[in-house]
């Protein structure tokens, strides 16, 4: 008797814990599956980018070549030396001129060039000006009002003109001081540097050019391989150094390799980097790390790559909801750089998210339980928790 009871105890036991088994398998079953977020984060602000690491070398931005012609005069003596600083208007040679009209003739000659660029600048700027204040005041053609430019854009022309021709009017000025002093000595002209930079290199025989002076702004000097020449283009942004101290522009990329190509070896193209306020570490023949920035995000919300599912329909995220809910939402996404990723739609920088999206394996809406952060409770964080979070203290006594 005892064992026929114990059997059908056994027997209901099995078909009891069987059928609940069943309804939570069950795809279709209403009973509600509650989730466990081991790992969550909120999105984040940031920057994000893609780079091509290279190196690099640093060369002086531009070199200035000065001549001397035999047949203007005979040669005396230099007054620079190789590795010398020099400035506009540092003496660098002298030489007695065979005909001193014709010399004084060739500077008035390009005084009166650099005169008339200026006048032409100045006549530039006038039209500037107008066009300004046409703009400032709306007072336009109808038929040109898609061809004004912002009052910003023509004020930033105006500058750029004014320093142009203030260029133009200080080489005249130059070269007509040059003038005086050969009147005042006839028998010898100066010949004087229209650069600052270094002097990298004096020949004494005389062979062209008789000085090369190096520019003080540094450049750097780099090369692409085969396949990097088709994804690097001018005007791209580049960080420069370990530290990415100084950041420049991809200014040059030659679409001629630099050596002779060879049939069993891989061609490399010169690349050119113009430095933006660059500063005293790069002195010429350093080498330097060079990052180039093929793609970059900033300001962008940024998850882990761990976070998210991609199915045919799409790529989704597990969002926390205030109410205690798994959303399953779909996303947008933008560049991918070590293993996090770019939103570019779909959440916003409030939102929590499961870092994990492993552990979600229920359908979206279900209920989740996060574990106690022991050691990032405090008193005061304890307080304002049961201030503002209460009822669902309460609700959770009755679910």
């Amino acid at each position: 008797m005892k064992n026929w009871k114990k059997r059908i105890i056994i027997a209901l036991l099995v078909i009891f814990f069987s059928a609940n088994l069943f309804l939570i398998v069950k795809k279709e079953s209403k009973i509600t599956r509650v989730e466990r977020i081991n790992h969550w984060e909120n999105v984040k602000i940031g920057q994000l980018k893609n780079s091509l690491l290279t190196e690099g070398i640093v060369i002086p931005e531009e070199e200035y070549h000065v001549y001397f012609n035999e047949n203007h005069g005979v040669f005396k003596q230099f007054y620079v030396k190789k590795g010398e600083e020099v400035s506009i208007g540092t003496p660098l040679f002298e030489y007695s001129p065979f005909n001193t009209s014709d010399e004084i003739g060739k500077l008035e000659t390009e005084i009166t060039e650099l005169e008339n660029k200026a006048s032409s600048v100045d006549t530039a700027i006038d039209q500037l000006e107008a066009l300004l204040d046409e703009a400032r005041s709306g007072q336009k053609e109808k038929e040109r009002q898609d061809e004004l430019e912002s009052v910003y854009n023509i004020q930033s022309n105006i500058y750029e003109k004014e320093l142009e021709k203030e260029f133009y009017l200080g080489e005249a000025a130059r070269i007509q001081e040059q003038i005086r002093k050969i009147e005042e000595k006839p028998d010898s002209i100066v010949v004087e540097s229209e650069f600052d930079g270094y002097v990298k290199n004096v020949k004494y025989d005389l062979s062209a050019p008789v000085i090369t002076i190096s520019s003080k702004t540094p450049s750097i000097k780099g090369s692409l391989s085969e396949t990097e020449i088709h994804k690097v283009e001018e005007g791209m942004k580049v960080s420069i150094g370990n530290k990415e101290a100084d950041i420049g522009t991809i200014s040059d990329i030659s679409p001629l390799p630099e050596n002779e190509p060879e049939i069993d070896q891989e061609s490399t193209y010169p690349i050119r980097i113009q430095v933006d306020n660059p500063s005293d570490d790069l002195i010429a023949g350093k080498h330097v790390n060079v990052g180039i920035i093929l793609e970059e995000a900033a300001p962008a919300l940024i998850i882990p790559e761990t976070s998210i599912k991609k199915k045919k329909s799409g790529t989704f995220i597990n969002v926390l909801s205030s109410s205690g809910t798994v959303e399953k939402r779909s996303i947008q996404t933008g560049i991918e750089s070590n293993q996090k990723l770019e939103v570019i739609s779909g959440v916003n920088k409030e939102d929590v998210f499961a870092s994990n999206a492993e552990e979600v394996k229920y359908s979206t809406h279900s209920p989740f339980t996060t574990p106690i952060k022991i050691k990032e409770l405090s008193k005061s964080s304890l307080k304002q928790s049961l201030k503002s979070k209460w009822k669902y203290i309460v609700r959770g006594f009755f679910h």
